[in-house]
């Protein structure tokens, strides 16, 4: 079974400084990960990654034993996903993420942001680098619009993946 230990909105920018490492987060994420929890997620937005990342080390767990989620939101108007992506690694101390997402992607297409289209050619350049193992996007509420946005991008290689968030919010 795997179990994810979502480290997210309850440690939004827990730290006294954004992007420190907040030591109460690092010893939880630890705790879970001994306690059997092999996917972790983090983003962009909750700037929790340096914590995720020193768990991550600290716990001793082979990073390739884990599986890592993190997100990309305002980071896509200020560089490429593969910039972003580059950046989020060094906060996470490892070299690739097995899921990466597009947090917020309402704001694709708006002033400074890729469109659609464009922001999903990142993401597949994201995996070509082996950056991630998967890119996709979030949020179920988006989902239909993407897909037939991003549809005729995908190649037959490619796994065109689109997570469908069940979010109670989202389904009234």
């Amino acid at each position: 079974m795997l179990w994810t230990w979502q480290v997210g909105t309850a440690w939004y920018r827990s730290a006294k400084d954004a992007n420190a490492v907040n030591r109460e987060l690092v010893e939880s994420i630890k705790t879970a990960i001994h306690a059997g929890y092999r996917h972790l997620d983090s983003a962009e937005a909750y700037e929790n990654e340096e914590s995720v990342g020193q768990a991550i080390v600290e716990s001793g767990v082979p990073r390739g034993d884990i599986f890592l989620t993190t997100k990309v939101a305002a980071g896509l108007k200020a560089t490429t996903a593969v910039e972003a992506l580059t950046k989020q690694l060094a906060l996470l101390q490892t070299s690739y993420v097995d899921l990466y997402l597009i947090h917020w992607p309402f704001d694709l297409g708006k002033e400074g942001f890729p469109t659609h289209e464009e922001a999903w050619k990142q993401f597949e350049e994201v995996k070509t680098k082996g950056l991630a193992k998967v890119s996709s996007v979030a949020w179920a509420g988006a989902t239909v619009v993407v897909a037939s946005r991003i549809g005729a991008l995908t190649d037959a290689g490619s796994d065109g993946t689109v997570t469908v968030d069940r979010s109670v919010q989202l389904q009234a």
